[in-house]
């Protein structure tokens, strides 16, 4: 099912990330009443949208504790462990869309077209 965010013309309040079916009609506001709220042009993907699962960046993962250490500085938004018993040392984990670019940018990859580059 879609993802819509709305907004009442008569109000100015909005509903975000809202599930709903494509046939169906837009809500009622919830604050003033009004019949039919507005779609919002969105993006489906924002820096500060969280993803469902945590992405493990093997591909982009570090071994000795200086590049961790370096890479925990550049990259505050991503849980990276720098206990060398942890089976995840190294690795960074995204949690949202702005840590995973973070850890990409930091690993010397660029985003262009959608699509990820090493530079």
């Amino acid at each position: 099912m879609p993802i819509y965010d709305f907004r009442c013309p008569a109000c100015e309040h909005e509903l975000i990330d809202e599930y709903r079916s494509m046939q169906s009609a837009n809500p009622l506001c919830p604050l003033c009443g009004e019949a039919s709220m507005e779609k919002v042009p969105t993006l489906t993907h924002t820096d500060l949208r969280e993803f469902h699962t945590p992405i493990e960046m093997y591909s982009v993962a570090v071994e000795n504790i200086q590049d961790v250490r370096e890479l925990q500085r550049r990259c505050p938004d991503a849980d990276i462990s720098d206990d060398p018993a942890d089976p995840m040392y190294g690795v960074p984990i995204a949690r949202s869309r702005k840590a995973k670019l973070q850890v990409l940018k930091a690993s010397g990859f660029e985003e262009t077209n959608s699509e990820r580059v090493r530079k």
